[in-house]
C-alpha cells in the first residue's frame, strides 16, 4: 500500500506542471480526435522519458476535462479548462 501511495503522490506532483498551461500549447492529434473528444501530445514531465498523451473531453457549453492516458491506456483525470477563460488548464488533483 505504501508503494501505491508514493506513486500517486509522485504522479500528482508531476501532473501539477499542467496547471496554468494554455491548451494551444499542446499539439492536437486530429487523426484520432472527433467531436468533443480530442487527443493531444502533452508535456514531457520531469522524470518521464516520453511526452504525455492527453485526452480532452468537452461538453457543448464551456468546460473541458483533461486526462492523462497512462501506459495501460487508462485515463487519469487531472484537470479542466473553460472556453470563456481562454482554455487555460487548471489542475484538480484529488487522488
Amino acid at each position: 500500500m505504501e508503494i501505491d501511495n508514493n506513486m500517486n503522490i509522485k504522479l500528482r506532483n508531476s501532473l501539477e506542471s499542467y496547471n496554468g498551461v494554455p491548451l494551444d500549447t499542446l499539439r492536437h492529434i486530429p487523426e484520432i480526435s472527433f467531436y468533443n473528444h480530442n487527443y493531444y501530445i502533452g508535456l514531457r514531465r520531469e522524470g518521464c522519458a516520453t511526452l504525455d498523451l492527453i485526452y480532452a473531453e468537452s461538453d457543448d457549453d464551456n468546460c473541458t476535462s483533461y486526462y492523462l492516458i497512462n501506459k495501460n491506456s487508462e485515463p487519469i483525470y487531472f484537470g479542466y479548462s473553460f472556453t470563456s477563460e481562454g482554455d487555460i488548464i487548471r489542475t484538480d488533483l484529488d487522488f
